[in-house]
Protein backbone atom coordinates (compact mmCIF):
# COMPACT_ATOMS: atom_id res chain seq x y z
CA UNK A 1 0.00 0.00 0.00
CA UNK A 2 1.17 3.28 -0.86
CA UNK A 3 1.18 5.94 1.80
CA UNK A 4 -1.00 8.81 0.29
CA UNK A 5 -0.54 12.27 1.80
CA UNK A 6 -3.48 14.89 1.86
CA UNK A 7 -2.18 17.78 -1.00
CA UNK A 8 -4.00 21.19 -0.41
CA UNK A 9 -4.18 23.72 -2.41
CA UNK A 10 -5.94 27.54 -2.81
CA UNK A 11 -8.94 26.13 -3.45
CA UNK A 12 -8.25 22.37 -3.94
CA UNK A 13 -8.10 19.81 -1.43
CA UNK A 14 -6.48 16.26 -3.13
CA UNK A 15 -6.84 13.31 -0.32
CA UNK A 16 -6.68 9.36 -0.58
CA UNK A 17 -10.06 8.10 -2.01
CA UNK A 18 -13.01 6.33 1.04
CA UNK A 19 -14.87 4.24 0.36
CA UNK A 20 -17.73 6.76 1.17
CA UNK A 21 -16.97 8.19 -2.32
CA UNK A 22 -18.37 6.25 -4.50
CA UNK A 23 -21.33 8.05 -4.78
CA UNK A 24 -19.51 11.12 -5.73
CA UNK A 25 -17.44 8.65 -8.09
CA UNK A 26 -20.32 7.15 -9.97
CA UNK A 27 -22.12 10.98 -9.97
CA UNK A 28 -19.41 12.17 -12.60
CA UNK A 29 -18.41 8.60 -14.03
CA UNK A 30 -21.57 8.03 -15.45
CA UNK A 31 -21.45 11.02 -17.62
CA UNK A 32 -20.51 10.19 -21.61
CA UNK A 33 -19.24 13.85 -21.37
CA UNK A 34 -16.75 13.33 -18.88
CA UNK A 35 -15.53 9.88 -19.67
CA UNK A 36 -15.62 10.24 -23.08
CA UNK A 37 -11.65 10.41 -23.53
CA UNK A 38 -10.96 8.11 -20.64
CA UNK A 39 -9.58 4.76 -20.56
CA UNK A 40 -11.95 3.41 -18.54
CA UNK A 41 -15.62 2.96 -19.53
CA UNK A 42 -18.15 5.17 -18.43
CA UNK A 43 -19.70 3.70 -15.01
CA UNK A 44 -22.87 1.69 -15.70
CA UNK A 45 -24.37 1.22 -12.09
CA UNK A 46 -23.02 2.13 -8.53
CA UNK A 47 -20.97 -0.94 -8.36
CA UNK A 48 -18.32 0.37 -11.22
CA UNK A 49 -17.79 3.40 -8.48
CA UNK A 50 -17.65 0.78 -5.85
CA UNK A 51 -14.85 -1.46 -7.23
CA UNK A 52 -13.09 1.62 -8.59
CA UNK A 53 -12.94 2.92 -4.83
CA UNK A 54 -12.29 -0.35 -3.23
CA UNK A 55 -9.64 -0.64 -5.76
CA UNK A 56 -7.88 2.49 -4.92
CA UNK A 57 -5.49 1.61 -1.56
CA UNK A 58 -4.03 -1.15 -3.18
CA UNK A 59 -2.75 0.28 -6.59
CA UNK A 60 0.20 0.83 -7.13
CA UNK A 61 -0.51 4.92 -8.41
CA UNK A 62 -0.53 7.86 -6.65
CA UNK A 63 -4.45 8.17 -6.44
CA UNK A 64 -6.30 11.22 -5.04
CA UNK A 65 -10.38 11.86 -4.86
CA UNK A 66 -10.66 15.89 -5.25
CA UNK A 67 -12.50 18.03 -3.19
CA UNK A 68 -13.46 21.85 -3.19
CA UNK A 69 -12.65 23.95 -0.52
CA UNK A 70 -14.51 23.32 2.63
CA UNK A 71 -16.55 20.50 1.09
CA UNK A 72 -15.90 17.14 1.32
CA UNK A 73 -17.41 15.37 -1.36
CA UNK A 74 -15.08 14.18 -4.22
CA UNK A 75 -15.63 16.20 -7.55
CA UNK A 76 -13.14 14.19 -9.38
CA UNK A 77 -9.79 12.33 -9.44
CA UNK A 78 -6.25 12.66 -10.34
CA UNK A 79 -2.87 11.09 -9.86
CA UNK A 80 0.10 9.77 -10.91
CA UNK A 81 1.28 6.90 -12.33
CA UNK A 82 4.87 6.84 -11.32
CA UNK A 83 8.13 5.20 -12.83
CA UNK A 84 10.64 5.33 -10.20
CA UNK A 85 13.46 3.62 -11.85
CA UNK A 86 13.33 6.60 -13.98
CA UNK A 87 12.57 9.09 -11.74
CA UNK A 88 9.20 10.02 -13.68
CA UNK A 89 5.67 10.09 -13.46
CA UNK A 90 2.49 10.28 -15.70
CA UNK A 91 -0.38 12.63 -14.17
CA UNK A 92 -4.21 12.43 -15.32
CA UNK A 93 -7.27 13.97 -14.01
CA UNK A 94 -11.12 13.82 -14.41
CA UNK A 95 -13.14 16.23 -13.17
CA UNK A 96 -17.14 16.16 -12.62
CA UNK A 97 -18.62 18.80 -15.82
CA UNK A 98 -20.31 20.91 -13.15
CA UNK A 99 -16.70 22.51 -12.00
CA UNK A 100 -15.24 22.33 -15.69
CA UNK A 101 -13.94 25.36 -17.02
CA UNK A 102 -13.37 27.57 -13.61
CA UNK A 103 -9.30 26.48 -13.77
CA UNK A 104 -9.66 23.40 -10.91
CA UNK A 105 -8.12 21.76 -13.57
CA UNK A 106 -5.07 23.86 -14.01
CA UNK A 107 -4.75 24.22 -10.26
CA UNK A 108 -4.62 20.37 -9.80
CA UNK A 109 -2.47 19.95 -12.73
CA UNK A 110 0.26 22.22 -10.66
CA UNK A 111 0.26 20.85 -7.72
CA UNK A 112 0.67 17.22 -9.04
CA UNK A 113 3.52 18.52 -10.74
CA UNK A 114 4.82 19.96 -7.51
CA UNK A 115 3.92 16.96 -5.52
CA UNK A 116 5.71 15.24 -8.18
CA UNK A 117 8.81 17.42 -8.18
CA UNK A 118 9.27 18.78 -4.55
CA UNK A 119 7.96 16.04 -2.60
CA UNK A 120 8.86 12.88 -4.78
CA UNK A 121 11.99 13.61 -6.14
CA UNK A 122 10.88 13.24 -10.41
CA UNK A 123 12.85 14.67 -12.96
CA UNK A 124 10.21 14.53 -15.27
CA UNK A 125 6.65 14.99 -15.67
CA UNK A 126 3.90 14.30 -18.26
CA UNK A 127 0.52 12.98 -19.53
CA UNK A 128 -1.68 12.66 -22.59
CA UNK A 129 -4.34 14.12 -23.87
CA UNK A 130 -6.62 13.01 -26.68
CA UNK A 131 -5.76 15.25 -29.56
CA UNK A 132 -9.46 16.40 -30.13
CA UNK A 133 -9.65 17.12 -25.60
CA UNK A 134 -8.63 20.93 -26.70
CA UNK A 135 -9.54 21.43 -22.79
CA UNK A 136 -7.57 19.05 -21.20
CA UNK A 137 -4.12 20.03 -23.46
CA UNK A 138 -5.45 23.34 -23.04
CA UNK A 139 -4.40 22.76 -18.88
CA UNK A 140 -1.50 21.26 -19.02
CA UNK A 141 0.17 24.54 -21.65
CA UNK A 142 -1.39 26.62 -18.32
CA UNK A 143 0.36 24.28 -16.03
CA UNK A 144 3.65 24.92 -17.94
CA UNK A 145 4.03 21.43 -19.97
CA UNK A 146 5.38 21.63 -23.29
CA UNK A 147 4.06 19.97 -25.99
CA UNK A 148 6.35 17.45 -27.44
CA UNK A 149 4.62 14.85 -29.64
CA UNK A 150 1.82 13.64 -31.52
CA UNK A 151 1.57 10.21 -30.62
CA UNK A 152 -0.29 8.62 -33.53
CA UNK A 153 -2.97 5.57 -33.08
CA UNK A 154 -1.29 5.40 -29.36
CA UNK A 155 -4.55 3.89 -28.27
CA UNK A 156 -7.91 2.00 -28.88
CA UNK A 157 -10.00 3.89 -26.80
CA UNK A 158 -13.53 2.43 -27.21
CA UNK A 159 -12.44 0.10 -30.45
CA UNK A 160 -11.09 3.32 -32.02
CA UNK A 161 -7.97 4.14 -32.66
CA UNK A 162 -6.82 7.78 -30.47
CA UNK A 163 -4.33 9.86 -31.37
CA UNK A 164 -2.59 11.88 -28.15
CA UNK A 165 -0.82 14.93 -27.45
CA UNK A 166 2.08 14.00 -25.39
CA UNK A 167 3.02 17.15 -22.59
CA UNK A 168 5.77 17.04 -20.48
CA UNK A 169 7.70 19.39 -17.87
CA UNK A 170 11.18 18.39 -16.35
CA UNK A 171 12.14 19.72 -12.87
CA UNK A 172 14.51 22.20 -14.21
CA UNK A 173 11.31 23.52 -16.60
CA UNK A 174 9.59 24.34 -12.96
CA UNK A 175 12.22 25.41 -10.45
CA UNK A 176 12.70 28.40 -12.93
Amino acid sequence: MIDIPILKTERVTLRPWRMTDAEAVYDYARRPEATRFMLFDTHRSIQDAIDFVASAPSSPHRGYAVTIGDQDRAMGGCGLHPVTEHKKSELGYILHPDIWGQGYATEIVRELIRHGFEDLGYERMYARADERNTASWRVMEKAGMVREALMRHDMIIRGEHVNHYLYAILKSDWTR
